[in-house]
């Protein structure tokens, strides 16, 4: 058996990862590990007998190259890119953050959901070899979480092609332009990558009567992530103005006290 192949049973599908030589006494049995990825969405069941495929993936040879050479590359990461390559799922069979458009029903019971990492490394490397109309890629939910994380912000501004002096670009355009259900992501991006801007332009998002609740308690809530000591005062000022609203006065209060927690200021 040779890192590779494909073997399947009935639509469950497994690629072997790495070689398996081992010797079989006549007539024997052999139990043994094998370092196998799925190829499919649905899974096998325990007892599932797989046979040799002829099933043949394009470009699986050149992503299968790019994992051996990457041996400190996560499981979620390997697993994430295979699966993208030959079966191309939503964000949704992946995506550890909570999908606000709803989760798309997935076949199978497999459990392949990793971070926005594991997520951003796989696009980077079936990019590498090409593949870049996997719907991954265009899943705006997930470029926003991607951009918003910073374990994963270098890795997706580079892979989104968003140069260092059109970020600021993008965030606007986001928060303007973007899907009205994840616009809201953008204030926390502004507040986290530009705390002196959000600092002023918060306060006012959230003391605008008209705008639609969520966009007010993603302002206040945003003034966290500025991370800024001067976001207090602003905080407990808003605080007492919302009064009777009890969602906008308690998310000042929290982001108050996440604030005085990380400065260890008197609350």
């Amino acid at each position: 058996m040779h890192a590779g192949e494909i073997y399947g049973s009935g639509r469950s599908q497994l690629v072997l990862l790495e070689d398996c030589d081992r010797m079989i006494p006549s007539r024997g049995v052999l139990e043994t590990d094998l370092k196998a990825a799925a190829l499919a969405i649905e899974g096998g069941s325990p007892g599932d007998v797989y046979t040799k495929s002829t099933v043949v993936i394009p470009k699986l040879d050149l992503l299968l190259a790019q994992i051996k050479a990457q041996p400190d590359l996560s499981r979620g990461a390997l697993q994430t890119a295979i699966l993208a390559l030959a079966q191309n799922p939503p964000v949704d069979v992946f995506a550890r953050f909570p999908r606000l458009h709803g989760a798309t029903p997935a076949p199978g019971d497999g459990d392949f959901k990793v971070d926005v990492a594991d997520i951003v490394t796989a696009l980077q490397m079936l990019s590498e070899i090409g593949v870049n109309d996997r719907a991954l890629a265009s899943d705006q939910q997930l470029k926003l979480e991607a951009m918003l994380d910073p374990a994963t912000h270098d890795a997706a501004m580079r892979f989104y092609g968003i140069a260092p002096d059109m970020e600021w670009s993008y965030w606007k355009h986001a928060l303007v332009d973007g899907d009205p259900s994840i616009r809201h992501y953008a204030l926390y991006g502004i507040a986290r990558y530009y705390p002196d801007v959000a600092l002023k332009m918060l306060p006012k998002w959230a003391r605008m009567a008209n705008l639609q609740p969520i966009y007010r308690l993603s302002a206040v809530r945003a003034m966290a992530v500025t991370h800024r000591i001067e976001a207090i005062p602003i905080l407990q000022q808003l605080e007492q103005e919302f009064g009777a609203d009890t969602d906008l006065r308690q998310s000042a209060d929290h982001a108050t006290k996440y604030l005085t927690t990380q400065f260890n200021q008197p609350s």
